[in-house]
C-alpha cells in the first residue's frame, strides 16, 4: 500500500491547529500534531488527536440519504439532496417564515466562506439566526 503525508487543518474548534495526515489516497490511516504549524507545534487537544478515528467511523455517513414514505432510508445523488434541501427550505420559510431557520457555522471555514454562509442566511433566507461555533464553542477555553 502506497502512502503519503499531507498537512492540514484540524476541522474542530476555531484555533486552526496544524494536521500530519497520512493516507492511502482514499481515507486517512493517521493523524498527528504538525510540529511545524505555530498554532500548536505539534501538541493536540483530545478531540484532534481522536479525529481520525471519527473518519473512520464505520457508521459514518458516506453519501446523501433521503427517508421515504416507508421510513426506509433511500441512498440519492448529491444533485437530488440539494433540490430536496431547496424544496424543504422553501416550504419552511413559506410556512414559517424566516425565523424559522437557522445557520450553525464552523470555526474553520475560511472567511470567504464565513462571508458567503452568512449571505446565504441573512440575505437570501432572511434569517438574522447566524452563529458560529468560534464564538459557543471556544467561550469556556477563553474564559479559562
Amino acid at each position: 500500500m502506497v502512502t503519503e503525508q499531507r498537512k492540514t487543518v484540524c476541522p474542530y474548534c476555531g484555533v486552526g491547529c496544524g494536521l500530519l495526515a497520512t493516507t492511502d489516497g482514499k481515507r486517512i490511516l493517521k493523524l498527528v500534531g504538525d510540529p511545524e504549524h505555530p498554532a500548536n507545534l505539534g501538541r493536540l487537544c483530545l478531540k484532534g488527536a481522536l479525529a481520525a478515528q471519527a473518519l473512520a467511523a464505520p457508521s459514518r455517513l458516506g453519501r446523501a440519504l433521503l427517508r421515504g414514505a416507508d421510513g426506509a432510508l433511500v441512498p440519492i445523488s448529491r444533485e437530488e439532496a440539494v433540490r430536496e434541501i431547496s424544496t424543504r427550505l422553501g416550504r419552511i420559510l413559506a410556512e414559517h417564515g424566516p425565523s424559522a431557520v437557522a445557520l450553525y457555522l464552523s470555526g474553520q471555514l475560511t472567511t470567504e466562506a464565513q462571508y458567503l454562509a452568512n449571505k446565504l442566511g441573512k440575505g437570501f433566507l432572511r434569517t438574522n439566526h447566524v452563529d458560529s461555533n468560534s464564538r459557543l464553542c471556544m467561550a469556556s477555553a477563553a474564559a479559562g
